[in-house]
């Protein structure tokens, strides 16, 4: 183990007389240095209210030691005390963190210990011999075993076995039908992702836009939405936390764009290729207003409809979610919604799905948030978006991306380097030798 060496022996008998002579030294030294009373040069008995120390020192004349004798009054005993409690005190703390630190150690080195490791190795190939064992785990000192079968005799029968060849009272056996486990994965793209709009910004709220929803054409390509504004014409988008590339912009549908598109006044849609420098997880759906992910559904009636439902978004600026109820709707190029909640939206959730209602199985995709409009004559600020039922049917036209992913799915992106490897290695595999 080795940890033992590291400590210095605990304090003794010769450490307290070492701090009580060097803080009752102290005190001698300035009564010296300031010639108080107290100090005498004959030894005379104390009264019992007093302490004596008694100090000897030699003279650099002869050799004849001098005795003095020092009255130390209440005060000055109580002082030094305290001064000696208060170093054994940081002793004992720092003997405290290192018998802390050792006793980790200790557990680290009789928990991962080779001779124990053989033991879990053996129990594991043990349980991999019985037909009905499909897993195997040692959690929190429990040997784990999991099973196909679904009746109580299944595990006795896989008990009795493990009996036969070792005592199973020496551990804590935990025999259980097959678990299908939900993974929940560390997803870095999903509804309401942050997304960088340039590699080296993104800082401030112009420099970041808010990914909207998932596409998926029938190659299995997938794409995110977002604003033009947000990821332009042929531009990169990137991630916030390191600046690696998430994908890249096939189309962009805006008001400047010249591709004799009706709805392109009303539009500000950017849809990127997922073409991330590294595999990423993408969580497909809509989120509730809970945070889960639920399936989704794509409003297609008229905006009137909206007036007076409830309203919610997931952006990529705190607060993140935001609630309200629709006060106001009204359509001159874009759309205009007002919503009783102050700060609904804010700079960066531009790209950000607007959902109507409140349905805790369905998310109703409503519109796309572009910005706030606040040049009112009544100063009351009004959400300029459009309608995601619109942005559909503009893409379904001009892409191959036709189908908005609503369903709840997790999936990985492979990377384009990953991807060549991995073509690279079937086409290497699929080669056979010549034929003589």
């Amino acid at each position: 183990m080795g940890q033992g060496k590291q400590f210095d022996l605990l304090f003794t008998a010769v450490e307290v007389k070492r701090l009580t002579k060097k803080h009752l030294g102290s005190i001698v030294d300035a009564k010296f240095k300031h010639g108080e009373n107290g100090i005498n040069t004959k030894q005379t008995k104390l009264k019992t209210k007093n302490r004596q120390l008694t100090v000897y020192t030699a003279s650099s004349t002869n050799s004849f030691k001098t005795t003095y004798t020092i009255n130390l009054s209440k005060f000055e005993a109580e002082k030094a005390a305290i001064m000696i409690y208060t170093d054994l005190n940081i002793k004992a703390q720092e003997y405290q963190e290192k018998i802390g630190i050792f006793t980790s150690h200790l557990e680290d080195e009789c928990a991962n210990s080779r001779l124990h490791g053989v033991s879990i190795h053996e129990l594991k190939s043990l349980a991999y011999r019985h037909e009905q064992v499909s897993g195997f785990g040692y959690i929190d000192g429990t040997v784990r075993i999991y099973i196909n079968g679904s009746k109580e005799e299944d595990k006795k029968e896989v008990l009795t076995f493990f009996e036969k060849y070792v005592d199973t009272t020496e551990y804590d056996f935990k025999i259980e039908f097959r678990k299908n486990r939900e993974i929940t994965y560390f997803a870095k793209l999903e509804n309401g992702s942050r997304i960088n709009k340039l590699k080296t910004s993104g800082k401030g709220p112009k420099g970041y836009g808010t990914l909207g929803m998932f596409l998926e054409d029938s190659n299995g390509t997938y794409f995110f939405t977002t604003c033009a504004h947000v990821i332009e014409e042929d531009a990169i988008a990137y991630f916030p936390d390191d600046n690696t590339k998430i994908g890249e912009n096939i189309f962009v549908c805006h008001p400047n764009t010249n591709n004799n598109i009706k709805l392109a006044q009303k539009m500000d849609f950017s849809l990127i290729r997922v073409c991330p420098d590294f595999d990423i997880e993408c969580k497909l759906g809509l989120k509730s207003v809970h945070g889960n992910f639920i399936k989704g559904a794509i409003f297609k009636g008229d905006i009137s409809e909206i007036f007076g439902r409830r309203l919610y978004k997931w952006g990529a600026t705190e607060p993140f979610l935001q609630t309200g109820k629709c006060t106001g709707i009204e359509e001159d190029g874009f759309i205009h919604i007002q919503i009783n909640t102050e700060n609904f939206a804010k700079p960066g959730d531009s790209g950000a799905i607007i959902c109507a209602g409140s349905d805790n199985d369905t998310a109703l995709a409503a519109f796309v948030l572009v910005g706030e409009w606040s040049e009112r004559k009544d100063k009351k600020t009004t959400y300029v978006v459009y309608k995601v039922a619109d942005a559909l049917d503009i893409v379904a036209q001009m892409t191959k991306a036709t189908k908005p992913c609503l369903c709840t799915r997790t999936l990985t992106v492979v990377s384009a380097h990953n991807l060549a490897s991995a073509n690279r290695a079937i086409a290497s595999s699929s080669k056979s030798p010549n034929s003589f």
